[in-house]
């Protein structure tokens, strides 16, 4: 097995978090908007108790923007070296179809759902 190239690593660490750090500060829309405040959902029915809100804001500054547009720049050039490495070569054409493939092979899937075997877990646990 052939160790990670800087670049993997890079894709996987400093461009993503520094991106979703720098998104954190970030207020809601990039642009200016008043905001909305809306009791109940476009659907009409209630929501498990949410409803939809927006603060009014300014929108983000010109130096916001550019480092946003930065960090988003760095991702997409290292993600774009790590998936067009030379490893994804030696899988072949039909890479896709193989794995499709396997996914359909019996006991490739799981019988129960996560929350299925949670509740299933628990109940087994209680009684």
């Amino acid at each position: 097995m052939e160790p990670r190239s800087d670049s993997q690593c890079r894709v996987k660490t400093t461009p993503a978090s520094a991106c979703a750090a720098n998104q954190a500060t970030l207020e809601w829309s990039r642009e200016p908007h008043e905001g909305w405040e809306e009791e109940q959902p476009a659907h009409g029915g209630p929501l498990r108790g949410c409803h939809s809100a927006r603060p009014a804001t300014d929108g983000w500054t010109v130096e916001q923007s550019a480092e946003y547009d930065r960090l988003w720049a760095e991702l997409r050039r290292t993600a774009t070296v790590v998936y067009a490495h030379k490893h994804w070569q030696r899988c072949g054409t039909d890479a896709l179809a193989a794995r499709q493939a396997l996914k359909r092979e019996p006991g490739a899937l799981p019988t129960r759902t996560p929350a299925e075997s949670l509740t299933q877990d628990a109940t087994a646990e209680a009684v």
